[in-house]
């Protein structure tokens, strides 16, 4: 075999290489190539290396347990004017410190218990509780949501609310 023929084969096998790893592009470097590609810049890196912002791995994760509702009065059912106890527990069961963000027990007409939390850090959990008193008689949604105006990115953003309908008798 030819020795031209050799460097052009082992150039060809020894570009594809070069998107992997830093020290392919120096054999390119200083190798076959040199003469007719030139030195390649000191700051070019293989494509594999750079990391875009769609990159970035989501690592929060804030999640609502224990969501109860019940009636203040025991035995009693869920009646107009009868006060309702509700409660329910937000966990940052993500590695991190969670910053800047509010925690809510709502019906659609109000807010029934909420918290704007500055800092919630690893395993740390709030407990958002509070008593209301049903107005009308029908049906009544109350939901729980750990991260109400989504100011966290998480890594699931299905745990982090709980939701029930009750039905409030006249």
């Amino acid at each position: 075999m030819n020795p031209k023929t050799k460097i052009k084969i082992a150039a060809f096998l020894l570009v594809p290489l070069a998107i992997f790893g830093t020290i392919d592009l120096i054999i390119l470097q200083g190798g076959v190539f040199r003469e007719k590609v030139g030195l390649l810049p000191k700051r070019v890196k293989p494509a594999a290396l750079e990391i875009s912002s769609s990159d970035k791995k989501l690592t929060a994760n804030i999640t609502v347990k224990n969501f109860t509702v019940k009636a203040k009065k025991t035995g009693s059912s869920f009646q107009k004017g009868t006060p309702i106890e509700i409660s329910c527990t937000v966990e940052n069961s993500s590695s991190g410190v969670l910053k800047n963000f509010r925690s809510v027990i709502r019906t659609p007409q109000k807010d029934l218990a909420s918290s704007q939390i500055k800092s919630l850090k690893s395993g740390e959990i709030l407990q958002l509780t509070n008593t209301f008193t049903p107005e009308n008689s029908g049906a009544l949604i109350v939901a729980c949501r750990g991260d109400s105006e989504k100011q966290i990115e998480e890594i699931n953003e299905n745990d982090n609310r709980e939701m029930v309908t009750l039905y409030i008798l006249p």
